[in-house]
């Protein structure tokens, strides 16, 4: 092989040059990619540094590779470099001398001695900007920049393959100058390269904030010059958003009113050296509708062209909803600005731990593989009905990465969920939307239609097992959610679950819009509108009727099969008939309610109906508030108030914890468990009242009446029974398959034994018990649902059949009764024992977790920690 010469100088300046992320060693020999910082189109050298006081002698393979995987040029040199000294190989003679097409991989296999291997790489060619508009719903985090460009390489053809049309690249925020800027733009710039060659709009963020930012008074100067010098050196290539979940802890706690200012400061240095760039705000964590609301009251959607969030969730139902909102109330304040979902996901637990009773993860790794399959495809579906103009998942690729988000393993093994993603993006090419269900319809219907006027439907349901409520013709196809075919029931009607479907071939005589504007659904009977037509008086164990009028505002006579949309557990209702109505006419039915002889005195019901059109479409429902007469029987419990001797929760100073009541007593004695508080004392309950959004920015201040909660327990030898007395304006139960539930309305009981607070775990052990519990189900015909959760500590099995359960719900408001069996946490109870207690609610309103409220706040670990619990003493 050619000798190549021995250079001890650089053979570039060295300002104009770059080293790989990734160096390679063989023994005492390090070896580096070195290119030319200004121009990607010159290749590099390959530096060798020999540390050793012996010479080193190597073989160098290098090779160009295309975005196909295709080698384009390869060829072998060797390579000796004397003790203590630097040696470079220019790449291939320097011929070719720069690259004119697009970019490539360059690779240098480095043999050593006793054949040991190493190679470096670096990506090099022309810069070709792809336009924003190529940037649609399917996009993706990936974290280019921690991998070398060979794996990245690799990286781009598999995010390429699965349809993803924008990446996001991790940028920094630094200490404005021109070092800090070659230092930190080297890496975002090769991986924009590489974006480039194969078509992917880069979406860059610029996060984390320096030491020298906090302490400096000029921070809307160092947000403006240091987003203008990225925006110079990076121009017309990437769009930008300023920060990571800011509101949240990762890289500051920065309310409303502080990152406004901040993210306009970036915005206009972005415009002032690339006014063509799209600039989105820092990634609001939670997507927290009132975080949302403040800040963009504070006029920052001028300067912006899109709403970061990171809509977080349980569902994905949960998740859109929440960018749904803030899609709304961008709208509200005039201005057209985009919603990027700038991360969301769901990440598995890789030992696939379930929980036997129920099939689900009690893990804090998260979700199962299959449900990480059945979920990532619906978010994308539903960011594309809803209008949200990228979804950026999280995370991509599993090497190095503990989150157990990624999709692709780290021997790049697809997961099930790429190959879903795949097929999603196949389905949903240049579609618009043409109509969804709203968010928390038990079965889930969305419509796309293409270019060419083919309708595309996407259907799934809340929950498995569920009868379609719409029949499809025998002309259709339908496809799993990896595209295979599946065969249609002859009556039409698929059976839904967690998975999707995809249905082809319907016509837009089948299925013009899936809401019928034409024809109307009501309450508007023979009676006069002059008083009340959707409120009615009922009496536990009565029965009445509600009104179904439909009318026919088509110019065919159509079919009307009246839905119940939504009830409570116990409601006996008979649906009407269908009816075939022909145009222009009115028919009137009703609804026959039988009410629960247990129905709840003094509270309201509230009811939704709507109907079927022609099989596949839907009106517009409509609902009614149905009110049980008579006293409510538990205005004693809710008049009752317990002096308050313990120190608050403020709101204003969320730095003090030791919040709370410290101890709390459960006296001796039994409980029924049947959803009646009828045995319980007043003075036996006492409030939940620390309700606050921990390290969550502006998520509104709790009031009583948002919600508000009692509890009561009771002890004998072989339970702990407790009672609850819900309030709540806004009842929301929207998942049942993350770990914690953490899109449901809420209540955990967290029990140790274990009396000596120092003496417990660190996590849930068997010493101890978590129960994550809700009244009722998604559809809100379930009997109380019940988690035993581990949350990073012990898994219990088949606990949950051993807790006793019931409740009552109605429209603003639940009772649940609870009986735990003491053994399963190792308890022997007797008087005068304290042992480690803590009672927590999470209070969820339209998929948005507003606050979290507890009996007693020690420290942040309240939620899966026993040294956290507050006390319980049991008294006779």
């Amino acid at each position: 092989m050619k000798k190549i010469c021995i250079i001890i100088a650089a053979l570039l300046p060295l300002a104009s040059v770059f080293a790989v992320r990734a160096p390679a060693k063989l023994g005492d020999t390090t070896f580096n990619v070195v290119g030319n910082y200004d121009d990607f189109t010159q290749l590099p050298v390959v530096k060798a540094e020999n540390k050793s006081g012996k010479a080193a002698s190597f073989k160098v393979k290098m090779t160009l590779t295309d975005k196909k995987g295709n080698i384009k040029l390869s060829k072998s040199y060797s390579l000796d470099v004397p003790a203590k000294s630097v040696a470079e190989l220019k790449a291939f003679d320097s011929k070719p001398a720069s690259i004119t097409d697009e970019a490539v991989l360059f690779r240098a296999e480095i043999i050593g001695l006793n054949n040991k291997t190493a190679s470096v790489s670096g990506i090099f060619g022309k810069e070709k900007p792809v336009p924003a508009s190529v940037a649609n719903v399917f996009a993706m985090n990936v974290h280019l920049g921690r991998y070398t460009p060979e794996i990245e390489w690799k990286l781009l053809r598999l995010l390429k393959d699965a349809g993803i049309t924008s990446v996001r690249v991790d940028g920094r925020f630094a200490k404005p100058s021109e070092k800090e800027l070659k230092k930190r733009i080297r890496t975002m710039n090769e991986v924009i390269l590489g974006l480039e060659a194969f078509g992917i709009r880069p979406m860059t963020m610029i996060g984390y904030f320096p030491r020298e930012f906090y302490r400096s008074p000029d921070k809307m100067k160092m947000a403006y010059v240091w987003a203008g010098m990225l925006a110079k050196a990076l121009k017309g290539r990437t769009d930008w958003h300023y920060g990571n979940e800011t509101n949240s802890g990762w890289a500051a706690f920065g309310e409303a009113r502080a990152m406004a200012p901040l993210n306009k400061a970036f915005a206009l240095g972005t415009a002032s050296q690339d006014p063509s760039a799209l600039k989105g705000s820092f990634g609001i964590a939670g997507a927290l509708e009132n975080y949302v609301r403040e800040f963009i009251k504070c006029d920052t959607l001028p300067y912006l062209d899109a709403l970061c969030i990171h809509p977080y969730c349980g569902t994905p139902e949960a998740g859109m909803v929440k960018s749904l909102a803030a899609k709304k109330m961008i709208k509200m304040y005039g201005s057209k600005a985009q919603v990027w979902a700038t991360e969301i996901g769901f990440h598995v637990d890789e030992n696939s731990k379930l929980n036997e009773l129920t099939g689900e993860l009690t893990g804090v790794s998260g979700f199962s593989i299959l449900h990480q399959r059945q979920l990532l495809p619906r978010m994308y579906v539903l960011g594309q009905s809803y209008g949200i103009e990228r979804v950026y998942w999280y995370d991509f690729f599993g090497l190095r990465d503990r989150e157990t988000f990624w999709i692709v393993d780290k021997d790049y093994k697809p997961l099930p969920a790429y190959k879903v993603l795949k097929e999603c993006s196949k389905r949903l090419k240049d579609t618009v939307s043409a109509g969804y269900t709203p968010v928390e319809d038990l079965v889930q219907r969305h419509v796309f239609k293409r270019k060419d006027g083919s309708i595309l439907l996407a259907c799934w349901a809340l929950k498995n097992n569920v009868k379609a409520n719409f029949r499809l013709p025998s002309t259709v196809k339908v496809f799993d959610d990896l595209g295979k075919a599946v065969k249609l029931p002859e009556n039409g009607s698929l059976t839904l679950g967690h998975g999707l479907f995809y249905v082809e071939g319907l016509t837009s005589d089948q299925l013009p819009k899936l809401i019928n504007k034409d024809v109307l659904v009501s309450a508007l009977d023979k009676r006069y509108f002059n008083a009340p037509m959707y409120r009615f008086t009922v009496k536990a164990g009565s029965k009445f009727t509600v009104p179904f009028v439909a009318f026919n505002g088509t110019k065919k006579t159509v079919a009307v099969k009246p839905l119940v949309m939504r009830t409570f557990p116990g409601w006996k209702i008979n649906v009407p008939d269908a009816i075939k109505l022909p145009a222009g006419e009115n028919e009137a039915k009703t609804f026959d309610i039988t009410v629960p002889a247990e129905a709840v005195p003094g509270v309201e019901y509230i009811f939704t109906f709507g109907a079927d059109v022609n099989e596949m479409q839907m009106a517009y429902p409509y609902t009614v508030r149905v009110k049980v007469a008579g006293d409510f029987p538990y205005t004693a419990i809710e008049r009752f108030n317990r002096p308050i001797t313990y120190p608050m929760w403020d709101a204003m100073d969320e730095t003090k914890a030791k919040k709370g009541n410290p101890e709390l007593a459960a006296k001796q004695g039994k409980a029924v468990i049947d959803g009646n508080l009828k045995e319980w004392k007043a003075e036996e309950f006492y409030p939940i009242d620390q309700k606050f959004q921990w390290k969550m920015r502006n998520p509104g201040i709790p009031s009583d009446d948002d919600w508000s909660g009692k509890i009561a327990m009771r002890w004998d030898s072989k339970y702990i029974y407790v009672a609850f007395l819900i309030k709540d304006e806004h009842l929301c139960f929207m998942d049942f398959l993350s770990r914690d539930w953490r899109d449901n309305d809420n209540i955990r009981l967290f029990f140790s034994s274990i009396e000596d607070e120092k003496k417990r775990a660190k996590r849930i052990s068997d010493n101890d018990l978590l129960l994550i519990m809700t009244p009722t189900g998604i559809s809100h015909t379930e009997g109380p649902m019940l988690n035993v959760a581990s949350l990073g500590g012990k898994i219990r099995p088949k606990t949950e059949g051993k807790v006793k359960m019931s409740s009552k719900v109605w429209q603003n408001g639940y009772v649940l009764e609870v009986a735990v069996p003491v053994k399963e946490f190792n308890l022997v109870p007797k008087a005068g024992m304290v042992i480690g207690f803590n009672c927590m609610a999470d209070d969820i309103d339209d998929g948005f977790r507003q606050h979290v409220a507890m009996t007693y706040y020690k420290n942040g670990n309240y939620w899966n920690c026993p040294q956290a619990l507050g006390k319980l003493k049991l008294i006779k």
